[in-house]
């Protein structure tokens, strides 16, 4: 057992502390905190030479603002970084999403501040990446983006570097593509919430099912009449156990190969997503949804079966039949979760900074 030292003697942790402290460990790495604090970082190296800069070089300073307001947009950015920084190490409220907004709503805030003390000779290179950034994620006709593109490439359309009178309209149009890529992310966390959902209460009802079955056997029997031969008298049954008699491994059996197959349909389903980069692992989600899924399916068919419901298929008569369709059932919820795939796919691809410039990757 490890021990603790208070400067006295050692002392023993119980063990349920232990796991929670390395539970706690683990749900703080994550790729995306490892991202958000290495931008504060970033941001904040940029921060400290905005704020060592000469106020009368024009080079190094946004010669358009007073001192009290260059001080005012300093401190901002400074408590928007550390509200980003603590918001990266919280252990808690990643399905909520809270964290997450918060970390990134006060990055984009502290970006919109440098934006405002960056001087002249940095306006150019700024208004490559705003001019970007409103491309991916604002719509075709936005003002923002209608604005932004006639200032940097006017009429005809020659590139153009951004100038001085137009640093607000630049900090505007940022602020509405950062908000645009936050309701495109909303969307991808909410869809990963439900999916999440869904696979639990799949999961529930699969090992509710394995449960009843192996306690109320006889009541949820999964048995067909077995074809009569010297060996076996008219009357037996055959089941997924291979006996002549219900058993508590007959429904755990079906569901099980309900999964395997599931697993083979996901390896395919996995193979047309596009995953690059996909936030919050929709694609891992919708692997994850599949397996209970399989599990239920292919119980449920195997019901369906036994009570007559699908004609010509009530003549399994031998243990390999029934597994075999317990397989096929499983492989079948494909059909039902194809729709979810195709609305993650569409989610992975609504969030435009997938494919390119991201929300994150402009500091």
């Amino acid at each position: 057992m490890a021990t603790k030292d208070n400067g006295d003697e050692p002392q023993k942790i119980p063990w349920p502390t232990r796991l929670k402290d390395r539970l706690v460990g683990y749900m703080g790495v994550g790729a995306w905190r490892q991202v958000v604090l290495t931008h504060v970082t970033e941001l904040r190296v940029r921060l400290n030479a905005a704020e060592e800069a000469s106020p009368a070089t024009p080079s190094t300073t946004n010669l358009s603002l007073n001192s009290g307001q260059r001080a005012a947009l300093i401190e901002g950015a400074r408590g928007h970084l550390d509200a980003a920084d603590d918001a990266a190490n919280r252990r808690f409220g990643i399905l909520t999403g809270a964290v997450v907004e918060r970390a990134w709503t006060n990055i984009h805030e502290a970006t919109l501040n440098l934006l405002e003390l960056a001087p002249e000779d940095e306006l150019e290179s700024w208004g490559v990446d705003v001019r970007a950034f409103a491309r991916l994620h604002l719509r075709h006709g936005d003002p923002h983006r209608v604005a932004i593109e006639e200032t940097l490439l006017g009429r005809p359309p020659t590139p153009k570097p951004l100038e001085k009178e137009h640093q607000k309209l630049a900090v505007g149009v940022l602020r509405a593509a950062f908000a645009a890529a936050s309701v495109e992310k909303t969307r991808a966390r909410s869809f990963r919430n439900v999916v999440l959902v869904g696979s639990a209460v799949l999961a529930v009802i699969a090992v509710a099912l394995a449960a009843f079955g192996w306690f109320h056997s006889d009541m949820l029997s999964l048995c067909f009449p077995a074809k009569a031969t010297p060996r076996v008298s008219p009357g037996n049954v055959v089941c997924p156990n291979g006996g002549h008699s219900p058993g508590p491994y007959d429904i755990s059996l079906v569901a099980g190969l309900g999964v395997a197959a599931a697993a083979l349909t996901t390896a395919v389903s996995l193979s047309k997503l596009d995953g690059r980069s996909a936030p919050y692992s929709i694609p891992l989600v919708l692997a994850l949804l599949k397996l209970p899924a399989g599990a239920v399916s292919a119980v449920l068919g195997m019901v369906m079966i036994s009570g007559s419901l699908i004609p010509g298929l009530d003549k399994l008569d031998s243990q390999g039949q029934i597994l075999a369709w317990a397989a096929l059932f499983g492989a079948g919820q494909q059909a039902a979760t194809h729709f979810v795939d195709t609305k993650g796919q569409e989610i992975i691809e609504n969030v435009r900074g997938a494919a390119g410039l991201s929300s994150d990757s402009l500091v």
